[in-house]
Order: C-alpha cells, then sequence, then structure tokens
C-alpha cells in the first residue's frame, strides 16, 4: 500500500500518500465520481484529483465521492459533516487532513522555479531569517520551498481571498520541526513541518 505517512494528533488525522497505481484503482473504489472529471483536461490532473479524493475517503470512511466538494474559493468541504478538511497534491504525491478544528495543509516537491517566484512570497526580513538555516544552494532550495509550503498551508487555514503572501503571513521563528507565522486577521500561528527527499510537508 502506498501509504507513506501517518499522524494523529488529538482529533487531527493526516495522510501522505504516494501515487503509484492507475487511475481505476481509484475510482472503482468510490461512488458517485464521474460528475467531477468533465473539467478536467490533463491525465495527470485527474490522476492526482482521483487519489485526492479517494485518500479522502480512506480517512473519512466516506467512499460516495459526491459527499466532497468545493466551495466557491475551491477550498473542499465535507457535505453534512462536522469534520473539516484540507487537501494537496503535488507530482505523485497526496495529503490531506482532517479535524474537527479548522485546518490546512500543503505539500510540495521543490524545484527551482520556487526562486524565480521568490519576490513574490518572501519579504526581505523573511530572507534573512532563512539564511541562518542554509549554507548552499541545495539546502537554499529545501528551505525557500519549505517557505512557500508553509504559506499555501496558512492561506488555506485562514480560508480569506484577499491575503498577500508577501506580507500577510510573516515567518518568525523557525524551532525544529515547527515554524512560527504572524498573520494578518489571526496574529501568531504554529505551523508544524516534515522535510523528505522527495517534498515539503506543512499542516496545521
Amino acid at each position: 500500500m502506498p501509504q507513506h505517512l501517518e499522524i494523529k494528533s488529538g482529533d487531527s488525522h493526516l495522510i501522505v500518500w504516494k501515487i503509484a497505481e492507475p487511475i481505476d484503482f481509484y475510482v472503482e473504489k468510490l461512488l458517485n465520481w464521474q460528475n467531477d472529471f468533465h473539467q478536467i483536461k490533463s491525465e495527470k490532473r485527474k490522476l492526482q484529483f482521483a487519489a485526492s479524493r479517494y485518500v479522502a475517503a480512506f480517512l473519512t470512511n466516506i467512499f460516495d465521492a459526491s459527499q466532497f466538494a468545493n466551495a466557491e474559493d475551491r477550498r473542499p468541504f465535507i457535505k453534512n459533516s462536522e469534520l473539516q478538511i484540507s487537501i494537496s497534491h503535488d507530482e505523485n504525491w497526496v495529503a490531506v487532513i482532517i479535524s474537527k478544528n479548522k485546518v490546512g495543509i500543503d505539500i510540495f516537491c521543490p524545484t527551482e522555479k520556487v526562486f524565480r517566484v521568490a519576490h513574490k512570497f518572501l519579504s526581505d526580513s523573511e530572507k534573512i531569517i532563512l539564511q541562518n538555516h542554509f549554507s548552499n544552494e541545495n539546502e537554499k532550495l529545501k528551505w525557500f520551498s519549505m517557505l512557500w509550503c508553509v504559506k499555501e498551508t496558512v492561506f488555506k487555514w485562514m480560508g480569506k481571498d484577499a491575503i498577500e503572501f508577501r506580507e500577510d503571513m510573516l515567518l518568525q521563528k523557525i524551532e525544529s520541526a515547527e515554524i512560527l507565522m504572524n498573520t494578518a486577521f489571526y496574529g501568531n500561528v504554529k505551523v508544524q513541518t516534515k522535510f523528505e527527499n522527495e517534498f515539503c510537508l506543512s499542516w496545521i
């Protein structure tokens, strides 16, 4: 089974899954999935979507895909359930978290394109903090990627659209596997993080 990582903490439960099967493996286990595919043209995106819905079903024991929907802001939710859910996928990886409380999760496979967009999501003060945590280009790539991952997580957790990544979510401190962010509207927020060989993972 390609379940790569499972973490339970309090009432939250997350799974990281490696996509290693064809799309039929996922859709044959889901009910009422057909309507979700009609707007997805890329075969890769279809596979990621199907895998993410399967992992969500696996976590919640809700295998009727029609119970998972996206709000107008594209954030996922579970119909008629008190559970909160957040979903992320990149390349061959899917990450899903559920909880009774508000959640956010992101998984990101580092690529050098993160350097090209760094000016859009990293402030000068954040770059100074990060410099204390890397001594070469590989480590720089890792940490820039993690901050992108963290900010995506915070964005999902905040649930607000009018958010500037460079100004409204500011890195305060890095402590082991936890990153402290200062956010507009919500003040300081602690984000859990994990580095793997192929991806960065962060969640609230």
